[in-house]
């Protein structure tokens, strides 16, 4: 399964988007056994699906075979867009933090872990399942709350909850 890339529109912390970037990239090409040059090309060359506004018009002005790898491309980026987003807002962000109508479940935990990374004080691992969970649109908030998940870390409850959304997907489909 392709993940899609997390958008950059300026909004949020331009080393956070670069992280979350390549989370998902790493992600949709775990299986690929890409050799350095070719990681370093597909990652430059897909980094501009990741960008909005601004940083995508920035994007396509340059020519990309001029970038010796990723890093140059990542400190071009981060130099031009970085901001620094106060912590309380992220942290008001975090704690109201919802899925989206359109948003799949894949696309939610991706925003979740970003958001999530640029905190600098992490909540507690309850406070961390209660806030994935609570976010989560029906009817899988109420089948997650038949489940046990207390004590697990979150990491795992992500991975429970991935496996769940993929299995209901595909009852649906085959109906």
């Amino acid at each position: 399964m392709s993940y899609p890339y997390p958008h950059y529109n300026g909004e949020a912390d331009a080393e956070a988007h670069i992280r979350a970037y390549l989370t998902t990239w790493q992600a949709n090409h775990a299986s690929k056994r890409l050799g350095l040059v070719e990681a370093n090309i597909s990652k430059i060359v897909e980094f501009g699906l990741s960008l909005d506004g601004q940083a995508a018009s920035w994007y396509s002005q340059n020519d990309i075979s001029e970038f010796a790898d990723f890093d140059q491309l990542w400190q071009e980026f981060v130099q031009l867009f970085h901001r620094r987003i106060p912590q309380r807002d992220l942290m008001s962000q975090f704690y109201a933090i919802l899925q989206e109508a359109n948003e799949t479940v894949p696309q939610f935990v991706i925003r979740f872990q970003s958001l999530r990374r640029q905190l600098t004080r992490s909540p507690t691992p309850e406070e961390l399942t209660e806030i994935f969970l609570t976010g989560l649109r029906e009817p899988l908030r109420t089948t997650l709350q038949l489940m046990d998940l207390s004590g697990q870390p979150i990491e795992e409850v992500i991975r429970r909850v991935l496996r769940l959304d993929s299995a209901q997907s595909m009852s649906m489909a085959s109906l």
